[in-house]
C-alpha cells in the first residue's frame, strides 16, 4: 500500500511539473511568493533591492503595474519607471518569476550618447549644445549591452528627448536638424539663450522656454 501511495504521489507530482513548469511547484511546494502576488510595497521594495544590489543606486518608483495593450489584454511583465535622484527616469520590466529587465544603461552611457548625437550634428551644423534624455520604451532584448552607441540610439523602442541650445537660431536650421535626426524617435527642442555651456541639466531646461519643436516619426511628445 505503501509503495502504490508513493508511486501516485510521484505521478501526481510529474503532472504537475510537466502542467504548470517547474518554478511555479516549486513555489507551490515551499510557500515562496511569486512576484505577482506581493503588495504593491513589496513590489517597490523588492525592486529596490535588486537595483541597489546590482548598480549600488536609490529610485523612486511609479506603480508597479501590468500596462494595458488592450481593453482585454495586458502585458505579459509588469512595468515600472525608477528615478534616480528624482530625476533621470529609466524603465523596468520584472516578469512573475521576480526577474528583472532595466534600461539604467541609458544612465550609465548618457555622455556617450551625448557625445555620439553631438558629433553627429556637428559635422553637418555647428553652433548648437546638445543634451538628450533617452528613455526605452519597449522591453530591450537581452543582448541590449553588447550593442554599440550607435546601434543603442536607434533601437527599436527608444525615445530621445533632444535639447538643442544656441546662441543664435536661424529658420533654415529647421530642415537641417530634421535631416540629421531623421532615423530617430522623440522629440527636440530647441532653445535661444546666451552661454548653452552652462546648461548641463534637466532641472536648468525645465526653467527655460523653446523657441521651436520637432517630433521625430510619432515620438511621445513629453517635455
Amino acid at each position: 500500500m505503501k509503495l502504490k501511495k508513493t508511486v501516485l504521489t510521484i505521478g501526481v507530482f510529474a503532472i504537475l511539473i510537466g502542467a504548470a513548469g517547474c518554478s511555479i511547484v516549486f513555489r507551490q511546494l515551499t510557500g515562496s511568493k511569486s512576484f505577482s502576488s506581493y503588495s504593491q510595497d513589496e513590489k517597490k521594495a523588492y525592486i529596490a533591492e535588486k537595483l541597489d544590489e546590482k548598480y549600488k543606486i536609490s529610485c523612486e518608483f511609479s506603480e508597479v503595474k501590468k500596462r494595458a495593450i488592450n481593453i482585454f489584454q495586458n502585458e505579459d511583465d509588469f512595468f515600472t519607471t525608477a528615478r534616480v535622484d528624482s530625476r533621470d527616469p529609466f524603465n523596468i520590466w520584472i516578469d512573475d518569476e521576480g526577474n528583472i529587465t532595466d534600461t539604467y544603461r541609458l544612465i550609465e552611457d548618457r555622455d556617450q550618447i551625448n557625445l555620439y548625437l553631438t558629433q553627429r550634428m556637428g559635422s553637418v551644423l555647428s553652433g548648437y549644445k546638445l543634451l538628450d534624455f533617452p528613455i526605452m520604451e519597449k522591453k530591450p532584448e537581452d543582448n541590449w549591452f553588447d550593442d554599440s552607441i550607435e546601434e543603442l540610439v536607434s533601437a527599436e523602442g527608444m525615445n530621445h528627448l533632444i535639447y538643442l541650445l544656441t546662441e543664435e537660431f536661424h529658420d533654415e536650421d529647421m530642415q537641417m536638424i530634421e535631416r540629421i535626426f531623421e532615423d530617430l524617435d522623440g522629440n527636440i527642442y530647441i532653445y535661444e539663450i546666451e552661454d548653452p555651456e552652462k546648461i548641463s541639466s534637466y532641472e536648468q531646461l525645465s526653467s527655460l522656454d523653446h523657441i521651436e519643436h520637432i517630433n521625430l516619426n510619432g515620438g511621445d511628445d513629453d517635455v
